[in-house]
């Protein structure tokens, strides 16, 4: 299990990432604060509202940031209050509905097996509560109609936060560098996470 203190040095690191991205571009990026620390007692009620314990990793994220928005320059963080109830879990379950019904999900584990955490107006990242877990934490998924991006865990996700930042503001700095926010898109294959290149050819 990550501890208390490699959470705090994680949330930092994505809270300097963030500030940095919001200095280069204000405007686009103007910087909103994370959330206070979630107590015990609203992550007993986000998790009465959607009947199943909250994987322990997500868990351990709220209980330093309850929610934040544009955190990873694409969507907000969902809050405790969010979780089950609200227009962006509305939002998030809409998007996995379309998903579900349209994706190529084969392989892909069922719908009530995974919940959102992060949702923007396209985007849904989804945790796989029960699948193989890694630090006790359960696998992330990005989706985008596909995979975009897959992580072991919500560490890893938090992780992702600070490199995807930095992108941007290189971006920023250089706008005639080629556009690489996004990772190669992916599918399931087997079971497994197969990543393409920018053409859609397996790597």
């Amino acid at each position: 299990m990550i501890d208390r203190r490699r959470w705090g040095i994680t949330i930092g690191q994505m809270l300097q990432a963030r500030i940095a991205a919001g200095d280069v571009a204000p405007r686009v990026r103007p910087m909103p604060a994370p959330g206070p620390h979630a107590s015990d007692e609203e992550i007993a009620r986000a998790e009465h509202r959607l009947g199943f314990e909250l994987d322990p990793q997500h868990a351990a994220l709220l209980r330093e940031i309850d929610g934040w928005g544009d955190v990873f320059g694409n969507g907000d963080l969902l809050t405790t209050a969010d979780l089950g109830a609200g227009p962006r879990w509305s939002a998030a379950q809409q998007l996995l509905d379309v998903m579900y019904e349209d994706g190529p999900f084969e392989s892909f584990p069922p719908r009530d097996a995974v919940y959102p955490f992060h949702v923007s107006d396209l985007d849904v990242f989804v945790i796989w509560r029960g699948g193989p877990a890694t630090d006790q934490g359960c696998p992330v998924y990005w989706l985008h109609g596909e995979v975009v991006d897959t992580w072991s865990n919500v560490f890893g996700y938090c992780l992702a936060t600070i490199a995807r930042n930095q992108i941007s503001i290189d971006e920023v700095r250089d706008p005639a560098a080629e556009r690489t926010a996004r990772r190669p898109a992916a599918r399931i294959q087997d079971g497994r996470v197969v990543r393409g290149t920018w053409d859609g050819r397996p790597e």
